[in-house]
This record gives structure tokens, sequence and C-alpha cells, in this order.
């Protein structure tokens, strides 16, 4: 399966890195095909949201599956939980304990976890991705 993953792009930022490079994993290890948004539009060096939406909507479109990795200031990412949505693509849509969340945004994922730490979102996504199959 594929699994397009949106998260909140931010320079240097060090936690946000870990929280994608243990959802890429963790996805890999499954055995699935991963495509995370902002790197992909980085390595086609694309800066234009004009160009890069286009090219997220087509790889949202050939996705089997659309992980949201929330939090506060992703407000972009939630145009692609709506593509998703859209196009009847489940989504996981995955937050910080204490964070505070849209109803609309959760009540369009098909599985929601609220995670504590690493350890506990790598547990949660583990069980998501033993359901997908």
């Amino acid at each position: 399966m594929k699994i397009f993953i949106v998260s909140k792009y931010k320079n240097n930022n060090a936690s946000q890195e870990k929280l994608v490079d243990i959802i890429e994993q963790q996805c890999e290890k499954s055995g699935h095909k991963i495509f995370t948004g902002y790197k992909e539009i980085d390595k086609a060096k694309i800066i234009s949201a004009k160009n890069w939406m286009p090219f997220v909507k087509k790889h949202i479109e050939s996705s089997d599956i659309l992980i949201v990795i929330y939090e506060k200031g992703l407000e972009g990412g939630l145009i692609e939980e709506g593509i998703a949505y859209g196009r009847n693509i489940p989504i996981w849509f995955l937050f910080k304990k204490g964070e505070t969340v849209s109803s609309s945004a959760i009540g369009c994922a098909d599985k929601k976890a609220e995670f504590e730490g690493l350890d506990d979102l790598r547990d949660k996504l583990e069980e998501f991705l033993k359901s997908a199959y």
C-alpha cells in the first residue's frame, strides 16, 4: 500500500523530524511505500503552492491511506485531509496528548490516536498498520 504522510514543515525541528521518521520507519517495516508530502516537495524542488498542490493532490489520489500528524499550525495540511476525505481514502489522524484539535478534522478521520510519547506513537501506529490488512 502507498501511505501519504502529512506533517507540518519545519526547518531544524528535531522532535517533529523524529515523529515523521518513526512513522516512516513503521510503515516501511510493514511493507508499505511512503510518500511524505513536504519531503517530496523539497526533492522535486517545487517552491510555489500553485505548483505543489497539484503534485500533492496527484499523490494523495494514488494513495491507499493518508496519515495526518497534527500539531498547531498545520492548517495547510488539513487541505490534504480534505482531498483524501473527498476521495474516500482512509485517514489516520495522530496528535499529541493535550493538543487542541478541530472536531471537523477529527470527524473526517477513520482512525484517531492521541499519543503521549514516541513509544506510545509507535504502539498505536503498529495497531493501525496491523488492522490495515
